[in-house]
């Protein structure tokens, strides 16, 4: 998830830069940010999930981010919490 904010910092950044610089350039950046964003959409809930499935927690927990600034703000403490040291009904351990 890291990456993908920094990637998307970038390329917002560029798209300002080319819209001042040419409106079309700017429009090319606007559609090659949106596919970066359909990309990583799908790898981005996996490991969302993923982590939440670490901490013990349904991956449906996930879909408490749509509740406007709470639910993100509720998730990422979901996901900041310790992982659960034993087998859960998702899976087991990963191994190192």
């Amino acid at each position: 998830m890291l990456f993908r904010t920094v990637a998307e910092v970038a390329i917002l950044l560029v798209i300002g830069i080319m819209v001042e610089v040419s409106r079309s350039l700017g429009d090319i950046f606007s559609i090659l940010y949106f596919l970066f964003t359909l990309a990583v959409l799908v790898p981005t809930i996996s490991v969302g999930v993923r982590r939440l499935h670490d901490t013990g927690k349904s991956g449906w927990w996930y879909l408490i981010s749509v509740i406007p600034l709470i639910g993100w703000i509720w998730l990422i403490i979901l996901w900041c919490q310790a992982s659960v040291n034993e087998d859960n009904q998702w899976g087991g351990l990963p191994e190192n």
